[in-house]
């Protein structure tokens, strides 16, 4: 298995988890 297909994130789940992603590290970094 892919590393993403491990995590659970295919194409169509992507963009949702990569804004997930975004916002965590935005919340880090703030």
């Amino acid at each position: 298995k892919s590393a993403t297909a491990m995590l659970g994130i295919d194409k169509r789940s992507r963009p949702t988890a990569v804004s997930v992603v975004t916002r965590f590290a935005a919340r880090k970094a703030a």
